[in-house]
C-alpha cells in the first residue's frame, strides 16, 4: 500500500508562487494581523438606550427608521466585509497552487461582497431592500427544493411560514437594488474601475459558456488541446485585485467602526503599492481581458 502523502496541493506551483511573490508574503502577517482586529472580533449590539428611548415610537418613525437603517447597515457591513476577508485568504491558498481560474472565480464574489458593503454603508436605506431580499429568495429556494425532497424550512413553524410568505410578498414591492456595475459606480473609490476584471472576467469561467472553453485551449499543429500549464498570470491577477479589496474593505471597517487602525492601514497602502507598483492601486496597469 502507498503511504499516505504528508501534503495536498502542487508543489511545484506553490515552490514558484513563493519565489514569485515573496513581497507579498513578507507583508502578509502584516496584513493578517489587521485583518484579525478589524473582522475576527464581536460585534457590538446596538445601545440598549437607544432601544429603551425609541421602543414606544411608531416603526415609521424617522428617527426609528434611521437607527434600524444603522443598526442594519452594521450588520450587513460587518459580516459582508468578514465573509470577503475569508474569500481572500481562499484566492492566496488557490493562487499559491496555481489554481489562477479558481482564484478568479472567488475574485468574483468577493468584488461583489465588497462593493455591496461600500454601497450600502452611503446608502443606508438601501440595506433593508438588501435584507428584505433575503425573504423573497428564501421562499423561493425552499419551493423550488421541495420538488427535491428537500425541506430548507424544516425547523419552520406553520405561523413562520405564513410570516415569511407575508414578508416575501411585501418585499417584491420594494423599490429595485441598482445592478452591480451601478452599484459599483455609486460606491466611488475606484471600484468601478475593476468591475471589469474583477467581475465580468471570472464570471466567464463561474458559469457554463462556450468562451470560457475557448479560454482554457492552446492550439497545436493537430488542433486544440486543453491547457494543462499552471494558470501564474491568473493567479497573480486574483492575488492583486483580492489584494486591492481587501484594503477597500479593511478601510471601510476602520471608518465604519471607528477603529482607530489609521496608522495600520496607511502602512497597508504603502506596501501595497511597493508590492504591485504605483499605477495597480486601482489594478489600471493590470486590468487587460488577459
Amino acid at each position: 500500500m502507498a503511504p499516505l502523502p504528508v501534503g495536498v496541493g502542487d508543489l511545484d506551483a506553490q515552490r514558484a508562487f513563493l519565489q514569485e511573490h515573496a513581497s507579498f508574503l513578507k507583508h502578509y502577517p502584516v496584513l493578517k494581523k489587521v485583518v484579525e482586529r478589524a473582522l475576527c472580533r464581536p460585534l457590538a449590539s446596538p445601545s440598549q438606550a437607544d432601544i429603551d428611548r425609541l421602543q414606544e415610537r411608531n416603526h415609521d418613525d424617522a428617527e426609528v427608521v434611521a437607527f434600524e437603517n444603522a443598526a442594519t447597515t452594521d450588520r450587513v457591513v460587518f459580516f459582508l466585509g468578514r465573509i470577503a476577508a475569508d474569500d481572500f485568504g481562499e484566492i492566496i491558498i488557490l493562487s499559491g497552487n496555481g489554481r489562477g481560474i479558481g482564484a478568479y472565480k472567488i475574485l468574483r464574489g468577493m468584488y461583489e461582497r465588497v462593493v455591496h458593503a461600500v454601497y450600502l454603508n452611503k446608502n443606508e436605506e438601501a440595506t433593508r431592500t438588501f435584507v428584505r431580499r433575503s425573504d423573497v429568495d428564501k421562499l423561493k429556494l425552499a419551493t423550488r427544493l421541495q420538488g427535491f425532497g428537500i425541506d430548507v424550512l424544516s425547523d419552520f413553524t406553520e405561523e413562520d411560514k405564513a410570516e415569511l410568505a407575508i414578508r416575501a410578498a411585501e418585499a417584491k414591492n420594494d423599490k429595485p437594488m441598482l445592478d452591480l456595475s451601478a452599484m459599483a459606480e455609486r460606491a466611488g473609490q475606484g471600484l468601478d474601475k475593476m468591475y471589469g476584471p474583477c467581475y465580468l472576467e471570472p464570471t466567464i469561467h463561474t458559469h457554463a459558456n462556450s468562451f470560457g472553453i475557448e479560454r482554457r485551449l492552446v492550439k497545436t499543429p493537430e488542433g486544440y488541446s486543453y491547457n494543462e500549464a499552471e494558470y501564474r498570470h491568473q493567479s497573480r491577477r486574483a492575488l492583486l485585485f483580492g489584494h486591492n479589496l481587501l484594503i477597500h474593505n479593511l478601510d471601510l471597517q476602520n471608518k465604519r467602526f471607528t477603529l482607530g487602525f489609521d496608522r495600520e492601514l496607511q502602512d497597508c497602502v504603502k506596501a501595497f503599492t511597493e508590492i504591485w507598483g504605483q499605477r495597480s492601486s486601482t489594478g489600471a496597469s493590470d486590468s487587460s481581458v488577459s
